[in-house]
């Protein structure tokens, strides 16, 4: 039986790289820039698969592939730091129909929350650039707001997001753009649509309860 959007909405949860903003190519030249310490460099394609994976994780497995001889803390810190300089010298767009969808949940009074793999330093990066930090104050992180190694595709960033909402994450649509993040607002209970970013479209639509091809779809689920 295909699951049913809540009725009534209590909060909106907004995965954010892909989904509100298109940013990893960011992701991958601050990447480099860290790896640069080595002479090590990491091919778009060697990149790809890395998509939607959280701070932890990611790092590990880099360590792991390349033998890099540093503490992942230290990587994870360092290409934080990177991407939030690279950030903070451009401006951003947010994706389409992003400002449509957080007007009609605005219209509406639902509340919305950011759950992001992300440290909170790329977060809150991300929205300043693309101008979003004022419309989305409340945001979750999925390395400093939840236990060691539990971001995304674990629920617990999820949980935390609907937490700050004051929401049962049953009563909560979650939108995604990777397969990590759908397996996590899944695993939390929220109501998950998947809306695939232009710039690297995932293959797993399936793992969401709904496809929609722009996320300004979203908004008559609100209603």
């Amino acid at each position: 039986m295909q699951p049913t959007p809540p009725q009534p909405v209590a909060g909106l949860l907004l995965d954010l790289d892909g989904t509100l903003i298109d940013t990893e190519h960011f992701h991958y030249q601050s990447t480099l820039a860290v790896l640069v310490e080595w002479d090590l460099h990491l091919t778009p394609e060697d990149f790809v698969p890395f998509l939607g994976f959280s701070e932890l994780p990611y790092w590990t497995a880099l360590c792991e592939k390349f033998e890099i001889p540093s503490e992942v803390p230290y990587l994870m810190k360092r290409r934080t730091e990177e991407y939030v300089r690279i950030l903070q010298a451009t401006s951003i767009e947010p994706l389409p129909g992003v400002l449509d969808l957080l007007q009609h949940a605005k219209d509406r009074q639902i509340p919305v929350a950011v759950a992001s793999a992300s440290p909170r330093g790329q977060i809150d990066a991300g929205l300043e650039a693309a101008g979003l930090a004022q419309q989305l104050p409340i945001r979750r992180s999925g390395l400093e707001d939840v236990a060691f190694n539990r971001g995304k595709p674990h629920p617990d960033v999820y949980q935390a997001a609907a937490k700050a909402l004051d929401a049962d994450p049953f009563q909560c649509i979650a939108i995604e753009d990777s397969a990590n993040g759908m397996r996590a607002a899944q695993a939390a209970g929220c109501f998950t649509v998947c809306v695939p970013c232009v710039s690297h479209p995932t293959t797993e639509t399936h793992l969401a309860d709904l496809a929609v091809s722009c996320i300004d779809q979203v908004k008559p689920l609100l209603d």
